[in-house]
């Protein structure tokens, strides 16, 4: 599951660590259901220092993906494109995403033929889409019907 947290330059508001949390805890017991035996990961996408995430760094299933270079002014104009492309690739590749407040992960989902766990209210969306809740839980009849959806 790839999870994208937007940091750094939003003056909106974004998901916080907390609520996300929520939402990984809410995958963690739906998508393992529909996974079987196949160990469900997370990789969370974000920029920031690295030790930002305390919380996140605790879990076992989750790996940081933690880019300092996109917010370091001294950063190349080609490793912060080559950060966001391989972010970007993960996000559309991935067996489900968590899409937060971001064109970035929204134009992604749009590509995924994955789950979508999208905190996007103020935008369009697909009919598969799971919509989180600003406290980071999501409707299970919902995301039972989402899952339904990408197997038929």
């Amino acid at each position: 599951v790839a999870v994208h947290m937007r940091r750094g330059d939003v003056e909106r508001k974004v998901a916080t660590e907390q609520e996300l949390l929520v939402t990984i805890a809410q995958i963690r017991t739906t998508v393992a259901s529909d996974a079987g035996t196949k160990p469900v990961r997370f990789h969370v996408f974000t920029q920031g220092a690295p030790g930002s995430l305390p919380l996140m760094a605790l879990e076992s299933d989750i790996t940081l993906h933690i880019d300092a270079n996109t917010v370091q002014h001294s950063s190349s104009t080609s490793e912060v494109a080559e950060a966001l492309q391989v972010a970007y690739h993960s996000f559309v590749m991935a067996d489900a995403l968590v899409a937060t407040a971001s064109a970035l992960s929204y134009s992604a989902a749009m590509f995924s033929e994955g789950r979508i766990f999208a905190y996007h209210h103020d935008r369009p969306k697909r009919a598969d889409w799971t919509m989180v809740n600003d406290d980071g839980t999501f409707s299970e009849e919902q995301a039972a019907r989402s899952a339904r959806k990408k197997t038929a």
